[in-house]
């Protein structure tokens, strides 16, 4: 039932590879090559058009030539010679009316092709976007909610229930121990931290690497919700934050409420903090999204939560402040989707997906995706 992360990236890493646009249903380019190649046949159009004209200004201008010739030369040869000439300048007319007329209408017809061209890319690459911004957010939930299943599991371990039963720095000893073990097998957790009700860290899975043991983890939310918790089917939880206890990593707590003999309703003894390291499973999913090197050099990839605080940023600029967006607002409030924006003077395609969650639990966040269109002109 419990299982590291280790299981769900490769999930994640087939997934994503599925969406990156390879295979010919997502393939984002054509629409945008037919665009090109429209723009590209009314370009020679225009030049073809102008070249008729030209050879027609000729042409009249020869039919002028002729004709006065030929009223210079007079009698029936002249009069032969005028009728020639004539003909010539009303054929010319007549192509110059037809060149125009192929021109504004074919031109029209390109010029329609191109804008459903790129209507269509837009719509394939929006729905592609919405496709990972959807992946990404599942993702994190089933992530996540392994997370829930840990902190309450581990909280009821025996080393840690004997611990506080023992009261003796030998038990506490133990539990470290213990607690390092578990590390070595989940290595998406920076530490596992042991606290007395009084808040103080009693024991911690990583001596060697951070100095907690006797921190005072009081005030923190995730300890004073754990507190809060009925039984031991309850978990508390703290969003991304930087913790002391890790040397000001960044992370997110589950924890769980030790209980006397491990018993779901059992007496509290003391609460176990289980320290996710979130830039190994946040900021990586923001960063490495399936597209090419253009698409990532126009693209943002944003988690957000309940009240808009980002938690990730692939461009790595605003984590922990809120998201200013005010073209888009009212669009965001829906579950999922793509649209079409003027953000910061630019086209912008905005795609997001809103946590479904797994199983029992939901994180309520959203990932969003910008990602610039073509500027304005």
């Amino acid at each position: 039932m419990y299982t590291s992360l280790a299981s769900s990236t490769q999930f994640q890493t087939t997934t994503l590879e599925n969406l990156s646009g390879d295979s010919p249903a997502n393939e984002i380019s054509s629409p945008s090559r037919i665009a090109e190649l429209a723009q590209e046949i009314l370009g020679h159009l225009g030049n073809a058009s102008q070249e008729i004209a030209t050879l027609n200004d000729e042409t009249r201008f020869l039919s002028i030539n002729a004709r006065i010739e030929a009223a210079r030369a007079g009698g029936r040869i002249g009069a032969a010679f005028g009728v020639v000439a004539q003909a010539i300048q009303d054929l010319s007319g007549k192509t110059t009316t037809v060149a125009r007329t192929l021109s504004e209408r074919t031109g029209a017809a390109l010029s329609e092709l191109a804008r459903i061209s790129t209507c269509l890319g837009t719509k394939m690459q929006g729905e592609k976007l919405t496709s990972i911004a959807d992946h990404i957010i599942d993702v994190i939930d089933r992530n996540l909610y392994e997370r829930t299943c840990d902190c309450r599991w581990w909280a009821a371990d025996e080393s840690l229930v004997n611990a506080f039963g023992q009261s003796s720095q030998q038990g506490f000893t133990h539990a470290s121990r213990r607690l390092g073990v578990i590390l070595d097998s989940y290595t998406v957790y920076i530490d596992l931290v042991l606290c007395d009700l009084s808040g103080q860290v009693v024991a911690h899975g990583r001596p060697a690497q951070f100095c907690s043991q006797g921190m005072i983890c009081r005030q923190s939310p995730w300890f004073r919700r754990a507190i809060e918790t009925r039984d031991a089917t309850e978990f508390a939880f703290e969003s991304v934050h930087h913790s002391h206890l890790v040397s000001n990593r960044k992370v997110l707590v589950y924890a769980g409420v030790v209980r006397e003999d491990g018993q779901l309703n059992g007496k509290p003894l003391g609460v176990l903090g289980a320290l996710f390291d979130w830039e190994s499973l946040g900021q990586k999913l923001v960063e490495d999204l399936p597209l090419d090197h253009d698409e990532m050099q126009r693209t943002r990839c944003l988690l957000i939560d309940q009240n808009d605080m980002i938690l990730a940023d692939s461009k790595r600029q605003s984590v922990g402040e809120p998201l200013n967006l005010l073209a888009g607002r009212e669009f965001l409030s829906r579950s999922r989707g793509f649209q079409e924006f003027i953000i910061d003077g630019e086209r912008t395609l905005l795609a997001f997906s809103t946590s479904r969650g797994f199983e029992t639990y939901a994180t309520g966040w959203k990932c969003v995706i910008m990602h610039r269109l073509d500027d304005l002109a």
